[in-house]
């Protein structure tokens, strides 16, 4: 099976907004370059990300998580793996949005 295939045929997703190669480098690097990218994008456009380190796809979706960005496609070829990141949120899951009025900067001390 090709990397542009599943088991029911050719999957189509939308162009990546951006592209990071990590391949060269650790999957630490790569993770850290990943989180201001990701950001940068507006909710629904993807980020591809290619790097080598096997470890990536087992913490990638975890880090992914504090970022606003989830995982939607994983290929592997050649010890090299691609990853389609979704941009899903603004604010990231374990970042809920600030309440109306909830602004923390006038705190006294």
């Amino acid at each position: 099976m090709s990397l542009s295939e599943t088991r029911n045929g050719p999957t189509r997703h939308p162009a990546p907004s951006a592209r990071l190669d990590a391949r060269q480098f650790s999957a630490a690097w790569g993770m850290l370059k990943l989180g201001p990218m990701l950001r940068s994008l507006a909710p629904g456009e993807l980020l591809e990300f290619l790097g080598s380190d096997p470890k990536l796809v087992q913490d990638l979706p975890r880090v992914l998580r504090h970022h606003g960005g989830r995982v939607e496609r994983v290929e592997q070829d050649s010890g090299s793996f691609r990853f389609l990141i979704k941009r899903v949120s603004v604010e990231g899951p374990d970042r809920p949005p600030a309440a109306e009025g909830d602004d923390n900067s006038n705190q006294g001390g």
